[in-house]
């Protein structure tokens, strides 16, 4: 398998086409989850804003395509404001092989005729 992170890579190409800063995600690969992280940016509401709808979006899209699971985790300020700190999609291992494998054939495969 190849040590390139394909689900990053289409994460950041997503996002740039949709004029997004491809910072505002963050991905990580440990021993036995790849975790995708969101930082909430605070507005005026605690909720969130279109531009984490549309990242989420690219997100869900990407993974969701392959019909692997996920979970999604909200981490919260604190309990009394309820405001969104951070959104993590995490990954068991085979299910991120498995996506990063089939994005890796998308990536690697030559122009079509």
């Amino acid at each position: 398998m190849s040590d390139k992170n394909y689900i990053a890579l289409t994460l950041q190409n997503h996002l740039t086409i949709r004029h997004i800063d491809p910072a505002r995600i963050r991905t990580e690969l440990r021993s036995d989850l790849f975790v995708i992280s969101l930082t909430h940016l605070p507005k005026d509401t605690p909720g969130l804003s279109f531009e984490e709808v549309q990242i989420l979006d690219c997100v869900y899209n990407t993974i969701g395509m392959f019909g692997v699971q996920f979970t999604q985790q909200l981490i919260l300020y604190d309990t009394i404001s309820n405001h969104i700190d951070e959104i993590q999609i995490q990954l068991k291992l085979p299910a991120y092989q498995l996506v990063n494998q089939g994005l890796a054939k998308f990536f690697n495969a030559g122009p079509t005729p």
